[in-house]
């Protein structure tokens, strides 16, 4: 096999170079590449290149070893033009593990023809934007499961906060047809439903992953979720449900629609929900990212791994819950934070007498129904300030949650710390 991914590097390579002598010199000066898997480094990437650079015009080269939704990529059509570069391994199951190959040697191609040709100015990669500006850089730690302890530093997009507050673009969004066929497809699958549409993600792809840590960041059951979606029914918000789940207890409620069954483009649907929604449900991933980018607040449920963090200002997080197996006695937020902060960070396989449990169905209510009455511009919605500051004193200060001044709801405040 390592002769086969030699050899596609070699085509990669040679596409590279036929791809990097047909882009034309003109006024598009900044060259980059995205070769990213996660949807969350995709996001941030184009961000990070848009922002830093917002009066230039960016050619981007895709290089398109997974699925992608283009949709992500229109948002930012007045920034950056993307190229996408399809590698011929990925097309057969076969070769597909010389993907990665293919594509490093498409990326040296397309670099080779442009110093050949002096094309100015080149930036190999958007990661290396948010680690070179990564100004809390000493300051985060993350558990590495590979050394067993918890590591300083931790190389991630800690400087996305002080971009989307200093940087604004006024030009991100979908096309105005775009938007009108969403809008026409709720209204025909919800017609009592108000134009506030609220959408619930679920992530429940843990059987796909390989690590503890990945398995676990799943929803709870969706029976949990129930109580919180009759609450927003009975106050005539469309309701939209995704993921590939079982809704069928969901059907009888009114203003509630799976996003599958609404007769519009997928893609298209899971880049409105996390763009244009009133307030989204989900759980911590890729997806809130672009929330975060589109300005629309989240309840982060089933919340995990527990240093991690949001740039949503109203954001509210309800994390999982910890047991002792012995007994399945729950263990306090409070407790974690002063006796198991390797826990924290992520140390799941730290404390094997421990089990991880969903979030509780009426944690989640209670903070979708404070989200609600934080958004009703006419509600005296206040957060307990008190409680919040015992809460922030004891999360341990090199987190993302703690520098970013994350927060649960009311409700766990005043559970686990007052």
């Amino acid at each position: 096999m390592m002769v086969f991914k030699f050899l596609f590097f070699l085509i990669g390579l040679l596409r590279g170079l036929i791809e990097g002598w047909k882009y034309p010199k003109s006024d598009q000066s900044i060259i980059s590449f995205l070769n990213e898997p996660s949807f969350g480094h995709k996001i941030t990437g184009l961000d990070y290149l848009a922002r830093l650079f917002p009066r230039e015009r960016i050619v981007l080269y895709v290089l398109v070893n997974s699925k992608i939704n283009k949709y992500l990529f229109d948002l930012y059509r007045e920034y950056i033009s993307p190229v996408f570069v399809y590698p011929i391994s990925a097309k057969y199951n076969y070769f597909r593990i010389c993907a990665p190959a293919e594509a490093l040697g498409i990326k040296k191609g397309i670099q080779m023809a442009f110093i050949f040709r002096s094309v100015e100015f080149f930036i190999p990669h958007p990661v290396t934007l948010y680690r070179a500006m990564n100004m809390e850089y000493e300051k985060m730690s993350v558990y590495k499961f590979s050394d067993n302890e918890v590591k300083v530093p931790y190389e991630t997009f800690y400087s996305h906060g002080f971009l989307l507050e200093h940087v604004k673009l006024n030009s991100i969004g979908l096309k105005k047809d775009d938007l009108s066929s969403v809008h026409r497809a709720i209204k025909k699958a919800i017609p009592e439903a108000s134009d506030k549409v609220i959408s619930f993600i679920f992530r429940n792809d843990g059987n796909k992953h390989l690590t503890f840590h990945d398995k676990i960041r799943d929803s709870g059951p969706v029976k949990n979720y129930q109580e919180a979606i009759n609450f927003l029914s009975s106050k005539g918000y469309g309701i939209l449900l995704f993921g590939e789940l079982d809704f069928y207890e969901f059907h009888k409620i009114k203003n509630v629609v799976e996003a599958s069954r609404l007769d519009c483009n997928q893609d298209l649907l899971n880049i409105f929900s996390l763009t244009y929604s009133y307030f989204i449900v989900t759980q911590h991933s890729g997806p809130i990212h672009l929330a975060n980018i589109a300005s629309v607040p989240a309840v982060i449920t089933d919340f995990l791994p527990l240093w991690q963090g949001s740039c949503g200002s109203k954001d509210i997080f309800v994390p999982k819950n910890f047991y002792v197996r012995d007994g399945m006695r729950r263990i306090s937020l409070r407790t974690i934070f002063s006796k198991y902060s390797d826990l924290f960070f992520g140390a799941y396989d730290k404390y094997l007498e421990l089990e991880v449990g969903p979030s509780l169905p009426e944690d989640i209510t209670a903070a979708v129904v404070e989200m609600e009455n934080q958004l009703d511009i006419s509600s005296n919605y206040q957060p307990d300030h008190e409680l919040l500051k015992n809460y922030r004193r004891m999360i341990p200060a090199k987190s993302l949650h703690a520098y970013r001044k994350n927060r649960i709801s009311n409700q766990l405040l005043k559970k686990e710390f007052s």
